[in-house]
């Protein structure tokens, strides 16, 4: 059997690119002799489920080191500049120096036969040359030409293959990289739900928006659309599920326009099937995204998703009219409009079966097989 060495950051706090990789490893674990190797240290509780025979290798990493940049934003918003400045000779050390060392540990436990898989920059840093080394990139094209990941990757010895989670994604890759062509795949990240059919449409419609309230998601702009709807008397629950930085202005937002009865908030949520069992639009405001989980994931419980047009791939994750609605513009009054139609709606059972349809192409089956392809 094939063994794989899957690198993954941290499990002890929540993160879109820790939930996929868990996820595929299970999936993947009965194929392959797989051992997971976290950065970080043993975490007190794992914020996700990995099978039980699964082997895990721990870098130890300090844990304020592996969220660099949460860390970072906190001694900055705090005016901590001496901290800010020890912290920065720390990321030096750890990041730069440190690896050469790790680098050689990791060369040491695997063997030319085995394939390593990196899931983020700071294990790809770490990948040792003489391997077979696989990045599977969780972000879109505009971030992979960007000038903060061109700088990393220069510190860094090339993969042998990158695996991107869109076909545009790749192709923008490829018109930069041609030479490229036959060490590039992509995959689209599986559902962590098997597919239900829920078909009912629940009176008051129950939206439901899912992810970390940050800038990126722009949840205001949820806030503000169903405000909108609010003074038209339009009928609606809202449940937003997720923690960040913006969660206190968002809160004052509820209670200065009177939406608390309508607009609740949950947190971050460990068992997210429950409530989308219970939704019938789920909502999307995001700038920008790698591969947006919470839509697949939504289509695989009958949820329909209302969307802004974060850019790269937004039409490959939503078929218009199947398993969702693109809003060109991310004006309040524009999404709001589409929140509305859907609303109102005397489609939304059949829109709530098509989205179940559409999630079939992102089961776990599918995206096995597929792995199991290039990894052959």
């Amino acid at each position: 059997m094939k063994k794989i060495y899957w690198f993954m950051q941290q499990a002890e706090a929540f993160g879109g690119i820790e939930m996929v990789t868990s996820n595929l490893i299970s999936l993947l674990n009965s194929h392959y002799d797989i051992t997971l190797v976290m950065t970080s240290k043993k975490p007190e509780k794992f914020h996700y489920q990995l099978p039980e025979n699964l082997k895990i290798v721990y870098l130890n990493y300090p844990s304020d080191i592996i969220q660099m940049d949460k860390y970072w934003r906190i001694y900055k918003n705090q005016h901590r500049y001496f901290k800010l400045f020890c912290f920065f000779f720390r990321i030096i050390y750890h990041t730069i120096l440190k690896r050469f060392y790790v680098r050689h540990k990791i060369k040491k436990m695997t063997t030319k036969e085995d394939i390593l898989i990196a899931s983020s920059f700071d294990n790809y840093i770490l990948m040792p040359r003489g391997r077979l080394v696989y990045f599977h990139y969780h972000f879109n094209a505009k971030t992979f030409f960007s000038f903060g990941d061109f700088w990393m990757r220069r510190l860094m010895r090339k993969p042998n293959y990158y695996i991107f989670l869109t076909e545009e994604t790749m192709q923008a890759f490829l018109k930069k990289r041609p030479r490229w062509k036959d060490r590039v795949y992509y995959i689209y990240n599986p559902s962590r739900f098997d597919r239900e059919l829920h078909e009912d449409v629940h009176k008051p419609v129950r939206l439901i928006s899912i992810g970390r309230l940050t800038k990126q998601k722009n949840p205001l702009l949820l806030l503000e659309s169903v405000c909108l709807l609010k003074e038209k008397n339009i009928p609606f629950q809202l449940d937003i599920l997720g923690e960040g930085e913006l969660k206190e202005e968002m809160e004052k937002y509820v209670q200065t326009h009177h939406l608390a009865s309508q607009v609740h908030f949950h947190g971050a949520v460990m068992d997210v099937l429950t409530y989308l069992r219970n939704a019938d639009i789920h909502v999307a405001t995001s700038l920008y995204e790698g591969f947006p989980l919470n839509v697949i994931e939504a289509s695989s419980l009958s949820c329909y998703t209302l969307s802004t047009n974060w850019g790269d791939a937004i039409k490959e994750v939503i078929y218009e009219g199947k398993n969702g609605t693109i809003v060109s513009s991310f004006c309040k009054e524009d999404f709001a409009k589409a929140l509305e139609d859907l609303i109102l709606s005397e489609d939304l059972k059949k829109k709530k079966i098509t989205a179940y349809e559409n999630a079939e192409r992102f089961s776990g089956k599918a995206i096995v097989d597929k792995w199991k392809e290039i990894l052959k």
